[in-house]
């Protein structure tokens, strides 16, 4: 049976946690090693105060506590996975809607958290040549942006996903840009 855990209802809970909190994790039908999280900070000030404030979407899955990928839009966007195992593999489709409606979606599966694919649009990429992707809107639908990083090794958690952001001036970047395309 598919779960679901929208972002909205993690962001509430952010308001009765500390700063070191971690959102609420879900594990997969059967006992699986599959998890998944996600996150929406209004302003996510990056390490290079030059950059300005950045809006941020997340939703990152895991297997066995370390990252599989991680998935980032501006943060006018809510997030929602539902997350389904079956016969070793785990697939997470993760649902991006915006206020006026627009929505994306990207499918993410894997049998050990770091080999797969990610689908958006019919189009699929290989995690092995990066598990970091920006959803940036644009006109007449979604960019999908692949970033080359290996976060497989990370823990799966708020901080680190913070710290991801905040360290990576290309990403910055692109989120930036992204928070002026709506």
């Amino acid at each position: 049976m598919p779960m679901r855990c929208a972002t909205g209802f993690v962001v509430v809970l952010a308001v009765a946690c500390s700063a070191g909190c971690d959102p609420p994790r879900t594990t997969a039908p059967g006992g699986a090693d599959a998890e998944f999280g996600g996150w929406t900070w209004d302003a996510l000030k990056p390490a290079d105060p030059a950059a300005g404030d950045v809006s941020v979407c997340a939703a990152w899955g895991s297997w066995k506590k370390k990252l599989a990928y991680v998935i980032l839009t501006d943060g006018t966007a809510s997030s929602a996975t539902d997350l389904s195992a079956s016969g070793g593999r785990s697939r997470y489709d993760v649902f991006l809607t915006w206020p006026a409606g627009r929505t994306a979606e990207v499918v993410v599966e894997t049998t050990d958290g770091r080999t797969g694919t990610a689908t958006h649009a019919g189009r699929p990429y290989d995690l092995t040549r990066g598990a970091v992707f920006v959803v940036v809107p644009k006109r007449d639908g979604f960019d999908l942006r692949q970033l080359e990083r290996d976060v497989t090794a990370e823990t799966a958690d708020l901080g680190t996903v913070v710290r991801l952001i905040r360290g990576d001036p290309e990403l910055v970047r692109i989120l930036a840009r992204g928070n002026t395309r709506k």
